[in-house]
């Protein structure tokens, strides 16, 4: 016996309302990975005008979320020459095209930097228009710079250690010299210059102490002492009139 025409035509519908259904979640499937992505993506006609936009790529291009599909891709990125540079160029030779990119006036000015990737877009194995990726890397690259950072600050500190060693040796045979030749030079300016020559010896083996506690070749030393000595000896090895005089003055606490 052959089916009614009305449960045919009911089967057909049924099997019309799940393919909608299915064509729905697929789409709602789309959507939802689109909008997951980390990367920013962007697909245009061959005449130009924005077919698809996630989300990533509306916040990478500082736009109102919905508000870049339907617009012409120069007008979209005309804030963004660069990038428009590299998409018209995949554009014209047809082929992929890809750099990195500062958008808004690059991380100096607050800005991103983008790795972005601009291809053809091929239906049935023929060019119909472009698709382009942006993916943000300005942690990344600020990540690099500050290991390549610490790599120079490690590369310094052991320079410094060799630099305290080959200064540290001959400082210490000119301690010496001093030391002997001091009881020898007779009293008034000669020996008040052996004295001051010592007093600079010491203040520079305590500035190579103090440029290795801070390159981290030796612990932090800590010691009481008392402002106005140390300002004065601060002051001492400077040039000044001789009108000028100083007083230092502190307050008890």
């Amino acid at each position: 016996a052959l089916p009614r025409a009305a449960d045919v035509i009911g089967a057909l519908g049924r099997d019309l309302e799940a393919l909608i259904a299915a064509i729905a979640a697929a789409r709602e499937y789309q959507q939802a990975v689109l909008g997951s992505l980390d990367v920013g993506l962007l697909t245009c006609d061959a005449n130009g005008l924005l077919t698809l936009a996630n989300e990533r790529a509306h916040e990478l291009l500082a736009a109102a979320p919905g508000a870049l599909v339907g617009r012409d891709l120069g007008e979209a990125l005309a804030a963004e020459p660069a990038l428009l540079s590299l998409v018209r160029s995949a554009a014209e030779s047809a082929g992929a095209r890809r750099a990195e990119l500062p958008t808004a006036g690059g991380p100096p000015a607050g800005g991103r930097l983008l790795a972005a990737s601009a291809s053809p877009l091929l239906e049935e194995g023929r060019p119909s228009g472009l698709v382009v990726s942006l993916l943000d890397v300005t942690d990344l690259r600020r990540a690099e710079q500050r290991a390549r950072e610490n790599e120079r600050l490690a590369a310094l500190g052991g320079m410094a250690g060799g630099l305290l060693h080959e200064l540290g040796n001959p400082l210490a045979a000119l301690t010496m010299y001093l030391d002997l030749l001091r009881p020898l030079t007779p009293e008034g300016e000669a020996r008040e210059l052996a004295d001051r020559a010592l007093r600079e010896d010491a203040r520079l083996r305590e500035f190579l102490e103090d440029f290795r506690a801070f390159a981290g070749l030796s612990p932090l030393r800590v010691e009481r002492g008392e402002l106005a000595s140390v300002v004065s000896r601060a002051l001492e090895p400077l040039a000044r009139p001789a009108a000028v005089r100083w007083r230092v003055e502190t307050s008890g606490g």
